[in-house]
């Protein structure tokens, strides 16, 4: 660990007391500190480059896609009918796998809420009752007086 002496403009070795000359030992700190910063600006402006060069390259496929686009979409075409059979190959193998994981959620989802449909299938059932039961009573009140001295 050096030490600043200003008033002889050296630097004193805290171990060894040994003197340094001023100039060399900041100009030597300076370089290092001088390395440091060059290493963290490259490595900024790497990532810089590379983060403009995705936005650029974004940008550079949108408008290529925009001037060409009866091109791309006749490549594509033509990309479809020689690989054809390959394609919908894939496309029926993807298609029963996905009917099949389907068909598996709905077992599974079914099993789950077993139970509560049948709760749901109980209610229904005795509020179709209570409907029926509070229709029998309208159709009797019919009957009965509107003035409560003459139902006695």
């Amino acid at each position: 660990m050096l030490v600043l002496l200003s008033h002889r403009q050296k630097y004193k070795c805290a171990k060894c007391s040994r003197l340094y000359y001023q100039k060399p030992i900041e100009d030597r700190e300076f370089r290092e500190w001088n390395e440091k910063q060059r290493n963290i600006n490259k490595n900024e402006l790497k990532r810089k480059r590379n983060r403009d060069w995705n936005k650029d390259n974004k940008d550079y496929r949108k408008e290529y896609y925009r001037k060409n686009k009866e091109k791309i979409k006749q490549k594509a075409n033509e990309h479809y009918y020689n690989k054809k059979d390959h394609i919908l190959a894939h496309k029926r193998i993807y298609r029963q796998h996905s009917k099949d994981k389907y068909n598996e959620w709905r077992r599974e989802y079914r099993n789950i809420k077993k139970e509560r449909i049948r709760l749901l299938t109980r209610i229904s059932f005795w509020r179709d009752k209570q409907k029926k039961l509070a229709l029998r009573m309208l159709e009797n009140k019919l009957y009965n007086g509107y003035i409560p001295v003459l139902d006695t």
